[in-house]
């Protein structure tokens, strides 16, 4: 017996970026995460449904009935883009059911604090240190999504739209400008059209998708995305401070590089850290309002929100080495060292990273021209990242710089010839 099709997605993710999907609880920091009955993180339904609606409804796109096609598919009720002729259309139930992406590691090991403090240049703002609960990068969940329809623009829409999601074009959770909750997915689809099929289907079970056909993402959807391979010069100082003491007793280092929970080598930089380096300097080369339009705005006191337009990815270190220093303050007038000001540094040296910065939409000429200043000048070594930049830390050279998957010229930014690589990068 033939029934309408249905279209299941099983969707295994896994974090490309540290995620934060909070509880609206602060029980253990000023923001914690999700979490079910058992303590393990999971990605609600709501908020990847959220997503991929908020994807397809920037699209602008209608259907045959001259319906919006995030409406199409996500239901709604009567709103403000019907007419009076359409109000006996003003409801229609929902053809996608979304369920929860449940933690497949099982445990809460994957759940860390991260610190952070809004900086004017290099100085803490007063009152504006806080810290969070994320899921840590390389966690994995399962989900699954189920079409009530197997029309081709309902289809083509949800699957256009995971693949935003896989790319990187869109995020989970907030401070997604910020490099937080990009995923990566392995989506596989089944279509039943049979009764008996459908009644013997058993969606959570992984037999049931063995035989499954896998969703290619990786073309279907545009992105604006560049990507600079990086080397480290010299140390890396994006702290993390702690007061953890080891096993045997002795005390820890007083701060230590930022690192991945899960492998305490791979030293990382936080999408936050790139983002205000990258603004500082925005700042010194174009007006405010350019800045405020890029890199988004809050006044408190009008409540007007502007969302960042440019994203900055977390960038995850390789082959570098640990070196452990002591030293004591010293006292800049009298040059002798200060009573009781003695501490101990675990710092990163060495390897290499990547840098992805994306944007929203094509940036313009003159976004491009101060993305390109910035550029160049952490290539050489006038833009510098993290604490104790005044000593050397945080310098970078750029071993190479792509758009989209395409090799950029690197001699323009090298070189500072910023005019000429805007043009190659708008053209290509």
């Amino acid at each position: 017996m033939k029934v309408k099709n249905r279209v299941y997605y099983k969707i295994d993710i896994e974090l490309i970026s540290p995620l934060s999907v909070g509880s609206g609880e602060n029980a253990q920091t000023d923001k914690d995460v999700i979490v079910d009955s058992l303590g393990n993180p999971f990605i609600p339904a709501t908020a990847i449904a959220g997503v991929l609606r908020s994807y397809i409804k920037k699209k602008n796109q209608i259907t045959a009935d001259n319906i919006p096609l995030d409406n199409a598919i996500f239901g709604y009720i009567s709103s403000e883009w019907l007419t009076e002729d359409e109000k006996n259309y003003s409801e229609k139930p929902s053809c996608i059911r979304v369920y929860d992406a449940c933690c497949t590691d099982g445990t809460t090991c994957c759940i860390t604090t991260r610190d952070s403090v809004k900086l004017e240049k290099k100085i803490a703002v007063e009152g504006a240190k806080f810290d969070m609960e994320v899921v840590e990068t390389g966690a994995m969940f399962t989900g699954y999504i189920e079409l009530l329809s197997d029309e081709t623009w309902c289809v083509n829409a949800v699957e256009e739209a995971l693949a935003a999601v896989h790319i990187g074009k869109v995020s989970v959770g907030s401070k997604t400008s910020r490099g937080y909750g990009r995923l990566g997915l392995a989506v596989k689809k089944r279509v039943i059209s049979d009764v008996q099929e459908w009644l013997e289907f058993r969606m959570f079970d992984d037999e049931a998708w063995i035989e499954a056909d896998a969703v290619d993402l990786d073309n279907r959807a545009e992105k604006f995305e560049f990507t600079a391979q990086l080397e480290l010069v010299g140390g890396i100082s994006v702290r993390k401070y702690t007061t953890t003491v080891s096993d045997n007793g002795e005390s820890m280092p007083d701060y230590q590089s930022l690192a991945l929970e899960s492998n305490s080598d791979a030293v990382v930089i936080p999408g936050t850290s790139w983002a205000g380096a990258f603004r500082s300097r925005f700042s010194e080369v174009v007006d405010l309002t350019t800045v405020k339009s890029v890199f988004g705005d809050v006044e408190p006191k009008t409540n007007f929100t502007q969302k960042s337009k440019i994203m900055f990815g977390e960038s995850v270190f390789s082959g570098g080495t640990y070196k452990i220093s002591t030293r004591n303050a010293i006292d800049r007038f009298s040059g002798a060292t200060k009573d009781g000001v003695l501490y101990t540094e675990k710092t990163y040296y060495y390897g290499s990273t990547e840098l992805n910065i994306s944007f929203t939409d094509k940036p313009n000429k003159n976004v491009l021209w101060a993305l390109g200043v910035c550029l160049a000048d952490l290539h050489n070594g006038f833009l510098a990242v993290g604490g104790l930049t005044s000593v050397g830390r945080g310098l970078f050279k750029i071993a190479s710089l792509d758009l989209n998957g395409k090799k950029l010229n690197l001699d323009n930014i090298e070189e500072g010839n910023i005019d000429e690589w805007v043009e190659e990068v708008y053209g290509a």
